[in-house]
Formats: C-alpha cells, sequence, structure tokens
C-alpha cells in the first residue's frame, strides 16, 4: 500500500518512538461524551497504525485517512478562569476523533494544589 506520509507532526511522532519518550495524551471524541487523559509511549508508528503503550495496556490505532498538525494546544485552568498553553502534535482521525500527546510539563496553574 502505498500511503503519502504527513509532514507535519510526523516527524515529532517519529522521533518520540525511537527515544521512548513518556508523553501525556488527551483523547476527545468530536460528538463530545468521552474525554481520556493519560501517559504513553509509542511503540510502533507506521503509516497506516501506530501501537500506544500506556499503564497496562496497548492501544492500536489507525492513522489512514488521519492528519497531524504539530503546535500548541488551548487548556483550561482547573477553576475555568484562565488558561495555558502546550506544544505537542495532535492526530485527527477519520472519524473526527482527535489525539493530543505532549512531551511538555503542565505549567504550575495547570496543577492541582
Amino acid at each position: 500500500m502505498n500511503v503519502a506520509l504527513p509532514d507535519t507532526g510526523w516527524q515529532q511522532l517519529l522521533d518520540w518512538q525511537r527515544h521512548e519518550v513518556m508523553l501525556a495524551f488527551v483523547y476527545t471524541r468530536s460528538l463530545g461524551g468521552l474525554m481520556q487523559t493519560g501517559h504513553c509511549r509509542i511503540t510502533s508508528l507506521e503509516p497506516e497504525k501506530a501501537v500506544l503503550e500506556t499503564a497496562g495496556s496497548k492501544l492500536m490505532i489507525v492513522l489512514l485517512g488521519a492528519r497531524f498538525e504539530a503546535g500548541a494546544q488551548i487548556f483550561f485552568t482547573l477553576d475555568l478562569t484562565g488558561n495555558f498553553s502546550v506544544d505537542g502534535v495532535t492526530i485527527h482521525f477519520a472519524n473526527h476523533d482527535s489525539l493530543f500527546l505532549s512531551n511538555v510539563s503542565l505549567p504550575a496553574e495547570a496543577r492541582l494544589p
């Protein structure tokens, strides 16, 4: 199968996989109702699929039809009175769900007291 590799964010994902970097992730459903967060490592990365190893499990994600976007995402503080940016890579899946991956530590205002 001939699949064109994405240019934005792909190299960052490859670098994280190669160096076995522990990443934070946020998975969101396009229609709402689910937001999952956690930590993972990318154990396999191919144009068609990737495997993420999380705490005690592995997750295979299908990358066919996905778009990649490198850059900061905006998150709100716990009290919803402010926001902060976190650099990373967002994968927009064909079903319109998205997965944001980052190796950046959260700023102090984003943490529980």
